[in-house]
């Protein structure tokens, strides 16, 4: 006989039988016996209903072995699987895969187009053990994931190397990422509430001196670099590029001469919050005296009017 192989901790194994035989034989209540092996009393009486047989000596006795290879021979499976042979079940179970379907849309397909004929019928779990068996052939069928909804394709530019010769913002100097030297600006842009207004600015990373750019034109990519690029040739010093995440980053046009490069951050690399953020004037923040743009349906998207430049004492 095969080696018992417990298949789940809610069936009785061989040592719960002999357990409930000797408990029978000296007498033990069902009840108290199937609180010992942790079972409901109806699973330890079903049991002993099944496994009770004639001896030489005593007749309707629970006999533990003999029921333990009862429960052996009925777990047994000798048929074979149903998708193993060659059959139409098989074949368009086959078919279907190739095109795409789930094991669950195949299945009510052969229950929809064979309502008559049970040869023609198969469950999701017997598609998949048939697939992983390798009863339907190599494994060159990709099936569908769990979602109920189809994950949204990526759309524009791929990520890797979206800008041509670029310079990852960890390699900037010391002395513009520490902010000790005053000359290195870096711009950034403010997007108003419903993406109704906006405003660009450039901060002097050091002393946080930041001028508000006048954006009439929208704030896409290409705007806001020809408004920083323009902003860039009055300011002195150098320059550090756009913050992580603004829209200018998909150009490399901002940088004003080639001693002053722009640095852009990477996917790989964690950068805190640009120097727009935190900047404040002694009467609170500057970009909050913009007029606030509409917010009705009926009215023009308007951005914020031009405003004239401010510094601050210092780091907020």
């Amino acid at each position: 006989m095969a080696p018992d192989k417990p298949v789940s901790s809610r069936f009785l194994t061989q040592d719960d039988r002999i357990a409930i035989a000797e408990a029978l034989a000296v007498g033990v209540p069902v009840a108290q016996i199937a609180a010992q092996l942790g079972k409901h009393r109806s699973t330890i009486y079903r049991e002993i209903a099944r496994g009770r047989t004639e001896t030489r000596y005593r007749a309707d006795t629970y006999q533990p072995w003999w029921s333990h290879n009862q429960v052996l021979l009925r777990r047994r499976r000798p048929k074979a699987p149903k998708l193993a042979g060659t059959s139409p079940l098989r074949t368009a179970v086959m078919d279907k895969l190739r095109q795409g379907w789930s094991p669950q849309q195949i299945s009510r397909y052969l229950t929809r187009c064979y309502p008559r004929d049970a040869a023609m019928r198969a469950c999701p779990e017997t598609i998949y053990r048939a697939l992983f068996a390798g009863h339907l052939g190599a494994r060159e069928h990709k099936l569908r994931t769990g979602r109920t909804r189809r994950r949204r394709q990526r759309r524009g530019m791929p990520h890797k190397n979206r800008i041509p010769n670029m310079r990852p913002v960890h390699t900037r100097p010391a002395e513009a990422n520490e902010r000790r030297v005053p000359g290195h600006w870096e711009g950034d842009l403010i997007i108003g509430r419903g993406l109704r207004s906006a405003v660009g600015t450039l901060v002097d990373r050091a002393t946080r001196f930041v001028h508000l750019i006048h954006l009439p034109g929208g704030w896409k990519a290409p705007q806001l670099r020809d408004a920083l690029a323009a902003q860039f040739a009055s300011c002195p010093g150098t320059c550090c590029g756009p913050s992580p995440g603004t829209r200018a980053e998909s150009s490399t046009t901002t940088s004003r001469s080639p001693n002053s490069p722009a640095y852009r951050s990477t996917s790989a690399t964690r950068t805190p919050p640009g120097s727009a953020a935190p900047t404040r004037t002694p009467m609170a923040c500057y970009a909050s005296t913009c007029p606030r743009a509409a917010t009705s349906h009926s009215t023009l998207c308007a951005t914020c009017a031009p405003s004239r430049n401010s510094s601050t004492t210092g780091p907020a």
